[in-house]
């Protein structure tokens, strides 16, 4: 899995490169959201803007990560700005309980307010 990694001081970017994330390559996702996104203290930024599709594995390791992050206190705001994937993000329900933004401007804005 391609992806771009940034520590920054009030949060953690991990920006996938893959277009797709499906049961190809959800193992290697999982890895990275191991390797990365655990095991730390910052918020969590995902950054899904070149994504243009996620297939349910892949929902699910967002739903999965989502939880455990908020059992940890810490927050994740994701990035994505195609249509497709917000409207998957709908569709299952997740759009409901995710913060989803348009960009990462906005994504440290709410981790900003959210520190206040």
């Amino acid at each position: 899995m391609h992806f771009n990694f940034d520590e920054k001081s009030e949060f953690i970017r991990l920006c996938i490169l893959d277009d797709v994330i499906d049961f190809n390559n959800i193992s290697d996702f999982k890895v990275l959201l191991d390797t990365k996104v655990k095991n730390r203290e910052e918020a969590v930024v995902l950054d899904l803007s070149e994504v243009s599709y996620i297939g349910s594995v892949g929902l699910g390791m967002i739903s999965l990560t989502a939880v455990a992050l908020k059992e940890a206190d810490r927050n994740l705001v994701i990035v994505c700005s195609t249509d497709e994937v917000r409207r998957l993000f709908k569709i299952s329900g997740l759009m409901r309980v995710l913060t989803v933004v348009e960009s990462e401007r906005e994504a440290e804005r709410v981790i900003t307010e959210s520190d206040d």
